[in-house]
């Protein structure tokens, strides 16, 4: 084996112990995990839910002006109630007590 490889093998080994140690102590110092409340993640839906509450009335009213037919009343209602159920979710952390 030459010198060089030689060398280069004794690097990797250093970097390797010195990778061992690290992990060791990162182990040994690392926090424990908080458990995630379910409702931490209630604002994210409620926005999801916001979004396609706005998409939904947004095709109503296009069907509305475009076809004049009465499902497009019926697709801004429900819209309209999804986004009330998504604002319901988005404040709810805030609203219990």
């Amino acid at each position: 084996m030459s010198d060089k490889l030689k060398e280069a093998r004794g690097d990797i080994v250093k970097v390797l112990k010195n990778l061992e140690e690290a992990i060791e102590c990162y182990e040994d110092s690392a926090l424990p995990l908080k458990e995630v409340d379910k409702f931490d993640k209630m604002p994210l839906l409620g926005v999801a839910g916001q979004w396609v509450a706005a998409f939904v009335s947004g095709i109503g009213i296009g069907i509305e002006l475009i076809m004049k037919a009465d499902i497009g009343y019926i697709t801004i209602t429900a819209g309209a109630l999804i986004f009330a159920f998504a604002t319901k979710l988005k404040y709810y952390k805030s609203l219990r007590r």
